[in-house]
């Protein structure tokens, strides 16, 4: 994995250092191992904790419920993981990437059925 590929993780630590953590997951193994090398390599490996994981399918961990500042989702079918990705959060301030209309709408649903209010689109 480069460290293009992980470019939105390698961002993220720095917008929490030096006190903060970011916590990224990837349902791959060998991807992850990768990941960690390549924060390892970039000296930001302290801020980062790489975990495998299927957030589609099982969620977050719970042991980080209602920890997280932020959410940012990259996913295929991120309107899967809303439910949990509320749940760790201490407040909604959450951000989906999404290429496809199709996603945005199917996420934008999933946040109005999960949440008060209205999501933001940007």
């Amino acid at each position: 994995m480069s460290r293009t590929q992980n470019f939105g993780s390698h961002f993220r630590s720095g917008a929490v250092a030096p006190t903060g953590h970011v916590y990224t997951f990837d349902f791959h193994q060998q991807r992850a191992a990768s990941a960690r090398e390549d924060f390892q390599s970039t000296g930001v490996d302290s801020l980062v904790t790489v975990g495998v994981r299927d957030i589609q399918g099982e969620g977050f961990p719970d042991e980080y419920s209602g920890l997280a500042d932020s959410v940012f989702l990259d996913l295929p079918q991120p309107w899967l993981a809303i439910p949990s990705a509320g749940k760790m959060l201490k407040q909604m301030d959450l951000c989906s990437f999404s290429p496809c209309i199709e996603q945005v709408q199917r996420t934008c649903e999933a946040l109005k059925s999960n949440f008060r209010g209205s999501p933001s689109d940007i």
